[in-house]
């Protein structure tokens, strides 16, 4: 009876150490890989944000020596999230992020479509969430090159433009709706070599929350002073609809407005006005 009373408890002691034991450290980490729900977020008028779209141009200032006309954007990218470093409630998370991106600009007027150039992103992003605020801590690539057509057509020589920057964003939530952001980056390694280093980013966002139906819409500037360009305002205005704004893949019709220093990397030092036309996807 002894004997047997010991081998119940033995198997019973074990039974519970199996079943009231801490997930390994694998279970954890596959817990915590590639978190669902709006863990990465974007800034929708920022221009070089990554994301998969395509853009229909009116340029009225031209960088390029195409001069005026009409050009388009093709975008192919994505913000993810990575790691859930911690937090078990979207809402108080720490977050890794990968972001990648591809921007090209091409000639629409011809039927050889000539591509002028193609800028690069690449960031990790640290994201903390606080409620409906985030802070994020990135490094950021961003680099730019002319398209072969570009060169051959001008006999243009490239700038090899790039960029390795060290960047802080704050975003704030006002009001019902209303959200603020602020930041800056500085850059430890640039081309052309002697540009300058510091930059500084903010904006507003507005979006359409009352509204509970299948479309949103929303509005935003976004304004970047960079001392490459002696502080002049770079400002995007950008304003559509959201569909399904409560889905984690959205589709985002655009209008927007940019002006003053190019976008585009390789002619950044040099003044644009554009008017866009385009459908963004958030997947």
């Amino acid at each position: 009876m002894h004997r047997l009373l010991r081998f119940t408890s033995i198997h019973a002691t074990v039974l519970v150490a199996f079943v009231f034991q801490p997930p390994s450290t694998e279970a954890q980490l596959m817990q915590r890989l590639l978190p669902g729900g709006k863990l990465a977020p974007v800034i929708r008028a920022d221009p070089r944000e990554p994301a998969v779209g395509a853009k229909l141009l009116g340029v009225l200032e031209a960088v390029s020596q195409f001069g005026t006309g009409i050009e388009g954007e093709a975008a192919i990218g994505h913000s993810l999230p990575f790691l859930l470093l911690s937090g078990e409630s979207p809402d108080h998370a720490t977050v890794l992020g990968l972001q990648g991106g591809v921007f090209g600009r091409f000639l629409m007027e011809t039927e050889a479509r000539e591509l002028i150039s193609t800028d690069w992103v690449f960031a990790i992003p640290l994201i903390i969430w606080r409620g409906e605020n985030w802070y994020r801590f990135r490094y950021r690539h961003f680099s730019s090159h002319l398209g072969d057509e570009y060169i051959e057509e001008f006999n243009a020589e490239r700038s090899d433009f790039s960029r390795d920057a060290l960047e802080v964003t704050a975003y704030r939530k006002l009001t019902s709706g209303f959200s603020a952001y602020a930041g800056g980056d500085f850059a430890f390694h640039v081309q052309p070599t002697g540009s300058k280093r510091f930059r500084l980013v903010g904006g507003i966002e507005f979006a359409d929350v009352a509204n509970a139906g299948p479309e949103q819409f929303f509005g935003g500037v976004n304004v970047s002073l960079d001392q490459d360009t002696s502080w002049r305002p770079q400002v995007n205005v950008q304003t559509g609809v959201i569909l399904f704004p409560e889905n984690e893949r959205r589709l985002r019709f655009v209008l927007e407005v940019a002006f003053g220093p190019s976008i585009q990397g390789e002619f950044h030092r040099q003044d644009e006005t554009v008017v866009m036309l385009g459908v963004l996807a958030e997947l």
